[in-house]
């Protein structure tokens, strides 16, 4: 019969599956309910299109709250229902409405007379919640208590909890569920949330247990079994293997002082214990075995920590470990280990480590300067290392000797020094500031022409570098770049590339006596030897260390020429011996080889 047209309002307050019968309330305001005296409510599967059940309410409740919004409506205050179904034939992932109707027919769902509905909902059976309320260790189990509940329940009426080890299946119980009425009073739609609770024993070895993830499934079934058809919900991780160890070094005393907790659900049948020393490398120093007066102790952060592990209560320890003359320097690591080895050996362990332990590693200082100890071998660090997100270098120590000796030669004070200010490495310009943090300055690392007024200017074959074949050079080879005063007129000599000056001096006939003087340059990546320009040191501007600039004067040339050389070494007496040829090798050299490279090239390409 065709529907009259009246305000109509209402709402659905309650849809309570939590005993597993439905009971819905709420309450639907219509007018229309004066002259259409039967109420019925319908429980209707719109995924389904059908209608699952029908109720014929004997009266409505009084909804003042209703009447105080709705006050122009004669029914307002009397427009509450409630109703039970009891237990009906539901389907998980389907969607339910509560049809509230008025109807002026007294048969069937009142569709027979004129009515009027309200459709409340939709409500879909699709929730699923769980809480793992303890796990507890035993010798040989797991107890497990909880609750577990799901819409897939409907369907799926055998429940197990599975207990996994590094996601694999280690033991099962299946769950016979208890009452749970906090959980219905949270989750009231939610079907069988009142009888969701459930206390589980699952049998385990627990010696095999070493150091993994303990994790549960919770499983909705329709097999008894529990192996096909079914739904699950996976709980978090639980270590098995926990612990926290705290050290500290005491310089004065040399000694670790070595306290924390070690909870292990593998330590049954492990009864030894041990601290071991390792360096941060790996290699051991010495171990130490624990006794009952030192170990087992009890402990508030390993009962808090692992409460799910047996005994986790009881698994302190503490002891005083010596510091040996080979630990200095190093940065070291404390292992707790449980074993079934009397000394301490063997696969069959269960370890954890501490942090690490400076002893006096990292920064210090040594000679007037800072150095960096590496933790990670015990020895002063040289080259760039990255320090807590922050780049330093180290001097290597070598240092440039003078005549006779025109080489590179260890500087025990100098390797290891922390490089501070401005300095070259690598062909690039840092600031390292005072706190020795590196920072490019890239508005530094550009090239010049060393006589910038005449550009490249011009060169004829004796002049330029390499096998030229030009008469009087040994092998026809020229080791660099000759800047004639004719061609390239002028006397300020200026830096191609920035760099440190590592040593001026002079260049020895047979007889000793100095023939021209000359200035080193090394950029961390070049050596630039400017020579044969200068008759006597007067004519250099520059000094030895002295942190040199791009296009900067470093002399005035009072000569026929200027010679630039540059090479791969920075080590000028054995560059020097080897001028005649392009490169030279030499394992017992400090830098094991050099090789010459065109000065014309590089600057080429790199002058802008």
């Amino acid at each position: 019969m065709a529907q009259p047209q009246s305000d109509n309002y209402g709402y659905l307050d309650n849809f309570n599956l939590s005993d597993g019968s439905l009971r819905v309330s709420g309450w639907h305001a219509d007018d229309f309910a004066v002259v259409a005296p039967y109420h019925y409510l319908i429980v209707f599967d719109n995924t389904a299109s059908r209608q699952v059940a029908s109720q014929l309410l004997d009266r409505n409740q009084t909804r003042d709250d209703v009447a105080k919004a709705y006050p122009q409506m004669v029914t307002a205050n009397q427009s509450g229902f409630s109703a039970d179904f009891g237990h009906l034939k539901l389907r998980p992932n389907h969607a339910y409405s509560i049809v509230s109707r008025y109807s002026t027919s007294n048969q069937g769902n009142g569709g027979g007379g004129a009515y009027q509905d309200m459709w409340l909902g939709p409500v879909t059976l699709n929730q699923s919640a769980y809480s793992i309320d303890s796990v507890t260790q035993n010798s040989s189990s797991l107890q497990v208590t909880g609750w577990m509940a799901s819409d897939q329940y409907l369907v799926h009426p055998y429940a197990y909890v599975i207990a996994l080890y590094n996601g694999r299946e280690i033991g099962r119980a299946r769950v016979a569920f208890t009452d749970r009425p906090d959980v219905a009073r949270v989750y009231p739609q939610l079907y069988a949330s009142e009888q969701s609770g459930f206390n589980v024993s699952i049998p385990i070895d627990a010696q095999k247990l070493t150091d993994g993830q303990l994790s549960f499934i919770l499983r909705f079934a329709s097999d008894p079994a529990g192996n096909n058809n079914y739904v699950d919900m996976n709980s978090r991780d639980y270590q098995t293997n926990l612990g926290d160890i705290r050290a500290s070094y005491d310089d004065a005393a040399k000694q670790i002082r070595v306290n924390g907790w070690h909870a292990a659900m593998g330590r049954i049948g492990r009864p030894y214990e041990y601290l071991i020393v390792i360096g941060m490398d790996g290699h051991e120093f010495y171990r130490q075995r624990l006794d009952s007066s030192d170990s087992d102790l009890t402990n508030l952060g390993g009962s808090q920590g692992a409460p799910w592990i047996i005994d986790a209560g009881h698994s302190g320890f503490t002891m005083t470990l010596p510091v040996t003359s080979a630990m200095n320097h190093w940065g070291v690591r404390i292992i707790h280990r449980y074993t079934n080895d009397p000394d301490g050996n063997g696969k069959n362990t269960i370890d954890v480590y501490s942090p690490e332990v400076s002893i006096n590693s990292g920064f210090q200082r040594l000679n007037g300067g800072m150095v960096y100890y590496d933790p990670n071998r015990g020895q002063i660090a040289t080259g760039w290392r990255t320090v807590n997100g922050n780049r330093y270098y180290f001097s290597d120590g070598y240092q440039h000797h003078r005549y006779p000796t025109n080489r590179l030669v260890m500087n025990d004070q100098l390797r290891g020094q922390m490089y501070t200010g401005v300095n070259w490495v690598d062909g690039h310009c840092y600031d390292f500031g005072s706190d020795g943090i590196a920072r490019a300055q890239p508005q530094n690392d550009w090239w010049s022409w060393p006589f910038p007024q005449d550009g490249e200017g011009y060169f004829s074959i004796g002049q330029r570098f390499g096998a030229t074949g030009a008469a009087g050079r040994r092998n026809g080879y020229h080791d660099g770049l000759d800047f004639g005063s004719y061609d390239h007129p002028g006397s300020a000599v200026h830096a191609v590339h920035g760099g440190k000056v590592l040593g001026i001096d002079g260049v020895h006939d047979s007889h000793g006596n100095v023939l021209w003087w000359y200035v080193l340059i090394y950029d961390g990546r070049y050596l630039y030897v400017y020579q044969e320009a200068f008759s006597n040191p007067g004519r250099i501007t520059v000094q030895a260390n002295q942190i040199i600039y791009p296009g900067q004067v470093i002399g005035y040339r009072d000569t026929s020429h200027l010679h630039l050389g540059i090479n791969t070494s920075p080590n000028y007496g054995p560059d020097l011996a080897h001028s005649y040829q392009e490169s030279w090798s030499d394992p017992s050299e400090v830098t094991g080889g050099g090789t010459w490279l065109n000065p014309e090239t590089i600057l080429r390409d790199n002058v802008r």
